[in-house]
């Protein structure tokens, strides 16, 4: 899971908060939910660390590098090379079965 800052301007510091947690799983859990019940990002009680934000913004960058057109639809996305060699993306959320279906997998 890396994160990038590409759906508005909380994603950068929600990124960033996740990986200063010590708890990371939890906090996304926390912020799907919020975003589930509220419709929006949960409120941070703290401001992550520089370096942290320095972090989501260097993968960001990298993100838009590798991929020009980099708006996803939704979140998560995911990329990934198949087994023919080619890089693939599967946007939104969807369980395990679903995701070994896109994935082509056995």
């Amino acid at each position: 899971w890396i994160p990038v800052a590409l759906l508005g301007e909380d994603s950068a510091a929600l990124g960033a908060a996740m990986l200063d947690s010590a708890q990371p799983a939890s906090l996304m859990w926390a912020n799907e939910e919020a975003m589930r019940h509220a419709g929006t990002a949960m409120t941070l009680t703290a401001e992550p660390s520089e370096a942290s934000l320095a972090k989501v913004a260097l993968n960001t960058e990298l993100m838009i590098t590798v991929d020009p057109a980099a708006r996803p639809p939704s979140v998560p996305l995911m990329y990934y090379r198949s087994s023919s060699g080619q890089v693939e993306i599967i946007a939104g959320a969807m369980d395990a079965r679903a995701l070994k279906a896109a994935m082509k997998l056995k």
